[in-house]
């Protein structure tokens, strides 16, 4: 069964992608390829075709990306490890603030705040008496500072974690042979710190290269492949939109692969087994209040997107223009998505769609879930490392392929659609749900299955229960918390999604995501926040929720 549906939903649509970008007009053409990468030659020289532009860009803002998310999370790690200081909590606590910004909801924030006609530079053109704001975000750079702030935690949890295990004799035998800090911390700490350091990395590239709002809405007249991809879909030029979705698998797989392939190629373990680096505490007045100002300032700015669409939300459409406050404040936004208002059936219907398709695709994932983790416990190693494989591969492909490929598989009856064509029903995006999160459930619970053991369940088969009464009566409950974890995070995940949303939705089954991103364009910027702040809280609910039933019943 968990093989059968990983054939069916993610690698024959992949195929069927595949195959479709190779015949024109009924036979096997090369012609969608080339205009890929050669839009037309002007004598002896080659002009690059708009996909393969598409596809540099993507590759630049990927790297940049990482590159800036490295340079945010890593020193934020070590000041938060190695230092004691004023604040030192609260910046550890709140340093994962940006995972609880859905996509959109972050892009959206960082334009009412960071853009041009933005609330931070038109705050400063004024403090300073400008005619121009100093500053502001746009074009790849807002990309590029988006993706640095949405993606820091990343490196940040990681590398915190590393340096928390990390073992404190190697550094005191390096110094007392004479090393200088900066020797061994580039020589000994930063080769303990490559496994974080390259899981961090494969995890940033790979969700800049599949990021689609931050371009969309930052950079519109830039060239990045999900972006290129739903243009191409909108314009239906689909043979088109076939070759670059299958050039984006292809570009995804491979540096996939190759960051994988530079990780395992390099094994760095201690030799010893020492106790982990105390932390130093600064004394001195100066140094606490430099570290304290430091982290206070750090906060200030990690809380900046959250408290801008937080005030925008209280706003009346269009009433705040050029003022540096907000002439008046409202509830009528909230009212509306509450359904309190006279005219509030279309603004209240996508919050009770995301939340039932939401809903449907994480129960799919915790069944199949499970299955999948028994099947990697069972299977022996070969056939192990197959199922694993596929597992992974949903979360390798960026949601703009996902949603192709589920468009091409599912678009038009078949033997798979029963005859329906089931991009005019509600069920595509929930199914998109469902393939995107599937190794956020199967991967915790595989771990945890791991760590329990066989002898609990040998026990319990020993004294009469069968297989499946083992599985519901020992198995299930331990295996609870990593049930709710990888349930929670799929739940949340959904609810934000907007890559795959904007390109499957239909008028019935329109999501919340969708929703902010309309009404951002219509210029209803009050409402579209006060989406983004319930999407938040509910998210934020859930998540609470869930933590504290794991843990009663734990």
């Amino acid at each position: 069964m968990v093989w059968g549906t990983l054939l069916v939903l993610v690698v024959y649509p992949a195929l069927e992608t595949l195959a479709r970008s190779l015949i024109d007009q009924g036979t096997l053409s090369l012609k969608a390829y080339q205009r890929f990468f050669i839009e037309s030659e002007e004598g002896s020289r080659l002009v690059p075709g708009i996909g393969l532009l598409a596809l540099g860009g993507s590759l630049v803002v990927s790297c940049a990306s990482v590159f800036l998310a490295a340079l945010i999370g890593i020193p934020l790690a070590f000041l938060v490890e190695r230092n004691r200081f004023p604040g030192r909590n609260w910046l550890a606590s709140l340093a994962f603030l940006p995972l609880t910004l859905p996509p959109i909801v972050g892009v959206v924030s960082f334009d009412l705040i960071f853009s041009e006609a933005g609330i931070l530079p038109r705050c400063l053109a004024l403090l300073f008496r400008l005619d121009q704001p100093p500053f502001y975000l746009s074009g790849r750079d807002g990309v590029i500072a988006i993706h640095g702030y949405s993606f820091f935690p990343f490196f940040f949890f990681l590398v915190s974690n590393a340096l928390r295990e990390m073992d404190n004799s190697l550094i005191e035998a390096s110094r007392s042979l004479g090393m200088s800090r900066w020797r061994t911390l580039l020589l000994i700490e930063f080769p303990m710190l490559i496994p974080a350091l390259y899981g961090a990395a494969i995890m940033v590239f790979m969700a800049s290269m599949a990021s689609f709002s931050a371009p969309l809405l930052f950079d519109v007249e830039g060239l990045y492949l999900s972006t290129y991809i739903y243009n191409l879909k909108t314009q239906d030029l689909w043979q088109d939109a076939f070759t670059a979705t299958t050039l984006f698998m292809g570009a995804s797989l491979s540096m996939l692969l190759f960051l994988r392939f530079l990780r395992g190629s390099r094994h760095y373990q201690p030799l010893g087994k020492g106790v982990p680096r105390k932390p130093w505490k600064a004394q001195s007045l100066p140094a606490r209040c430099c570290l304290g100002i430091l982290a206070w300032a750090v906060l200030i700015l990690l809380l900046l997107p959250h408290l801008g669409i937080l005030l925008w939300s209280f706003t009346q459409d269009g009433s705040w223009t050029w003022q540096l406050l907000p002439p008046g404040y409202t509830l009528e936004n909230y009212r509306r998505i509450l359904g309190l208002a006279d005219i509030s059936t279309d603004i209240v219907q996508p919050v009770r769609n995301s939340t039932w398709m939401a809903g449907i695709a994480t129960l799919a994932n915790l069944a199949f879930g499970i299955a999948a983790a028994f099947l990697l416990k069972a299977r022996s190693a070969g056939n192990k490392a197959i199922t694993d494989l596929l597992v992974m591969l949903p979360w390798a492909l960026p949601g703009t392929v996902i949603a192709i490929n589920l468009l091409v598989t599912f678009g038009q009856p078949s033997l798979l659609t029963l005859g329906l064509n089931l991009s005019q029903t509600a069920w595509l995006l929930p199914m998109a749900y469902f393939i995107r999160n599937i190794p956020l459930v199967v991967r915790p619970l595989a771990a945890a299955w791991e760590q329990v053991g066989e002898s609990v369940e040998e026990a319990a088969r020993s004294l009469g229960a069968g297989r499946l009464r083992t599985l519901r009566t020992v198995s299930i409950p331990l295996l609870f918390p990593a049930l709710v974890g990888g349930g929670l995070l799929a739940f949340v995940t959904a609810l934000g999604e907007f890559i795959a949303s904007a390109i499957l939705f239909t008028p019935g089954n329109k999501p919340i995501s969708v929703a902010i991103f309309g009404e951002f364009h219509a210029g209803a910027y009050g409402l579209c926040s006060a989406y983004g702040v319930f999407l938040i809280l509910l998210i934020g609910a859930v998540m609470l929720i869930g933590g504290r039933s794991s843990q009663r019943i734990v």
